[in-house]
């Protein structure tokens, strides 16, 4: 049977480049252990926005703002092969990785972010950028809304991969694309870090898809969730030129 990891460590909080090479060694981690698909949690680079649940519209805003410009600052432009890093793993490892990305698309102004999760194949080609369709609730005044080009799913050393972020798992017509498209393995990555008052859409998740051929694949849930120095980054946050992006 193919082993499929997701990988259980936060990021490194508003730091695209530390977070990418620590993402870069837990694929060499899980290649090591066997695994052929390795999963990280949603927006893992360069980390989730948690803040947008915490801070006040108002009273916050200077500080909101002093945060949103790291996260910019820290976003993944594709056509700048900012994860090169990554890709580079996943073909040294042969191995398949799925990875949600704060995305900067500067094509067309930049100035958008977008909930993204891509697929990169084991010979470090990026196989499919999926956009989260609809970000929930305050997610809104940070990312735009996806197009629905990434509901496809891609060949795998796993089989036929589909991913969908978090709570657009429940919207059933896009499932049945990806239904209809023979997917395999369907992957859910989430934030949460699973704890008291945590949202239902906890964990990340690789599953065989309904109605799919061959044996169940069950993984443990991978968190983008804060640890307790990451909670004082937050309150504290650092310039926008010490950012650490390289």
């Amino acid at each position: 049977m193919s082993r499929i990891a997701v990988v259980q460590t936060p990021p490194v909080f508003l730091d695209r480049a530390a977070t990418l090479a620590k993402a870069a060694d837990a694929v060499a981690e899980a290649a090591k252990g066997g695994a052929r698909v390795v999963v990280f949690p949603e927006a893992f680079v360069p980390g989730y926005p948690a803040w947008i649940w915490r801070l006040r519209p108002g009273g916050d805003m200077a500080l909101t703002e002093k945060l949103h410009a790291l996260l910019r600052a820290n976003a993944v432009d594709l056509s700048r092969d900012d994860l090169a890093p990554l890709r580079e793993a996943a073909k040294r490892h042969k191995v398949a990785v799925v990875c949600g990305v704060h995305e900067r698309d500067a094509d067309f102004g930049g100035g958008t972010l977008y909930n993204t999760v891509v697929v990169i194949g084991a010979d470090g080609a990026i196989l499919n950028r999926h956009r989260k369709l609809m970000p929930t609730n305050p997610e809104r005044m940070v990312w735009g809304f996806g197009d629905a080009s990434g509901l496809k799913t891609v060949d795998t050393p796993c089989g036929r991969v589909g991913v969908m972020i978090c709570w657009e798992s429940y919207m059933p017509l896009a499932r049945y694309a990806l239904y209809a498209q023979g997917i395999d393995v369907y992957v859910a990555p989430s934030y949460d870090s699973g704890g008291a008052g945590s949202r239902p859409c906890s964990t990340s998740r690789a599953r065989p898809a309904a109605g799919s051929p061959g044996p169940a694949a069950r993984c443990a849930p991978a968190t983008s969730g804060l640890d307790a120095g990451q909670v004082r980054a937050v309150q504290e946050p650092r310039g926008v030129g010490e950012s650490g992006t390289r």
